[in-house]
């Protein structure tokens, strides 16, 4: 039975600065996430946490490079679902997400929203899905990258609808939204924090929103499942992982702070702009997500347990 945190927790760590692998680009909702936690870490740790950006292969190279970090709770992947879906659709023969890492903790979960462009003629997911519906593949929706949360809610969108579309890569999200907002994407399904200014100066239309309520920010956009999509899953998770027999203590020390970090009314209050929900919990809780959401990709992808 793992330890739950407050127990045994080593009090003496750390005793030099902690690296935060962030394995996608600088500027997305991850890496914001990830400096408001560092921050907050600091006035605990004594020393200030090192974000360590490594993006490449949808979240694999950064993960891959912490997978070969020494387990002593100095090097931490701060990391999405893209961990679990690349188990099924980018798997790394040098690391495996269960195998190589032991879970800490649980940040955040941030509902997906799926937008088009002011110009679009799409008032509706109903729309969007008779278009796509009548002209399988032409409509274009804009990713970034295979693995990325943008990737897995369209697949999933796709899955759920029925549709065709053709997936635009990006490298990010900057990127991606200059062209959604030009009208030359159709549809982009991303975090809302990450395109809530858009949405709110006119921009970008939202149709639809995961999870099971409303977003008091979006105003009368319906969930997926109110949209008659009650099977669409993809909410985006953020959390912390250490390296394979990272010492119990020092996981649940992490686990203590992290969790006493998400409550500080300033940290819940820059999640809140990001539409970021605060989750915490225990390393067990984030072993049983990460089990379940590696088997939900497997079934979205067709591939053998």
């Amino acid at each position: 039975m793992r330890l739950t945190a407050g127990l045994c927790a080593d009090e003496s760590y750390p005793q030099r600065p902690v690296r935060i692998i962030v394995p996608f680009g600088t500027g997305g909702t991850l890496s914001v996430l990830a400096l408001t936690m560092a921050n907050e870490l600091s006035a605990k740790w004594g020393s200030q946490p090192v974000i360590d950006a490594r993006p490449g292969a949808g979240g694999n190279l950064g993960a891959e490079e912490a997978s070969r970090a020494s387990a002593d709770g100095y090097t931490l992947l701060f990391t999405t679902q893209s961990f679990a879906a690349n188990a099924t659709l980018e798997p790394n023969p040098n690391f495996d997400p269960v195998k190589s890492f032991d879970p800490v903790v649980l940040v955040g979960i941030g509902q997906n929203v799926l937008v088009v462009p002011a110009s679009s003629p799409f008032a509706s997911l109903g729309d969007l899905v008779d278009a796509a519906k009548a002209h399988p593949g032409a409509l274009s929706a804009a990713s970034l990258g295979t693995g990325s949360t943008s990737y897995l809610a369209t697949e999933d969108f796709k899955s759920v609808a029925r549709i065709e579309v053709l997936l635009v890569p990006y490298n990010s999200a900057a990127s991606a939204s200059v062209d959604v907002l030009a009208g030359r994407i159709g549809f982009w399904i991303t975090t809302l924090g990450s395109v809530l200014p858009s949405i709110r100066n006119g921009g970008l239309r939202a149709l639809a929103i995961t999870g099971e309520r409303r977003s008091p920010t979006l105003g009368d956009a319906p969930t997926f499942a109110e949209a008659g999509y009650p099977n669409m899953r993809a909410n985006a998770w953020f959390a912390l992982f250490a390296p394979k027999g990272t010492p119990e203590r020092i996981a649940s020390r992490i686990n203590r702070d992290v969790n006493e970090v998400l409550a500080l009314p300033g940290v819940r209050e820059r999640f809140a702009a990001l539409s970021i929900e605060p989750a915490g919990g225990s390393r067990d809780a984030l072993a049983v997500l990460l089990r379940d959401e590696i088997q939900t990709w497997r079934e979205l992808f067709g591939a053998r347990p």
